[in-house]
């Protein structure tokens, strides 16, 4: 690990409310870059509603404590700053491309993803959209195919 260009993020070690639970925390290392992954500096994140969720452990199977701490955060938007060229290899985004991406651990300012989960963004759409396109979409189109099917009276459970 070095701490050449140390990362910032926001943790949690336990799990409660976000006010109880949560660290700001600077001066992390950045781990080695897997072969095949692609490093993103971040420039946006959400805070969606099943990150408080999660941080509350209604979402978890344990409350335990998690000793090297949780990153929280879904989806993001940021720069490619670092990939090995078969990371990138038949993707069409190359070092300097801004994207999105939904992953684990936004809330940080570097992440390492596989280049398969990264989606390149157009220049009129703002950091601001970008970061939240992805999931709300997803949710909007799932909802879209559940009431196609329904009619005045029923309900979803």
């Amino acid at each position: 690990m070095s701490l050449e260009n140390p990362m910032r993020r926001v943790a949690h070690y336990s799990f409660g409310s976000p006010q109880e639970v949560l660290r700001a925390e600077k001066d992390i290392p950045l781990p080695p870059l897997a072969a095949d992954k692609v490093r993103v500096r971040l420039t946006r994140s959400m805070i969606h509603p099943a990150d408080l969720q999660v941080m509350a452990a209604h979402y978890v199977s344990s409350r335990d404590d998690i000793p090297e701490g949780r990153v929280p955060g879904m989806e993001g938007v940021g720069i490619v700053e670092e990939a090995s060229p078969e990371a990138l290899a038949g993707t069409g985004i190359d070092i300097g491309t801004r994207v999105a991406f939904m992953g684990d651990g936004t809330w940080q300012t570097s992440v390492d993803l596989p280049a398969r989960s990264l989606v390149a963004v157009p220049d009129d759409i703002t950091d601001d959209v970008a970061t939240q396109m992805l999931l709300n979409t997803i949710t909007a189109l799932h909802v879209l195919r559940v009431a196609e099917h329904m009619k005045r009276g029923d309900r979803v459970e």
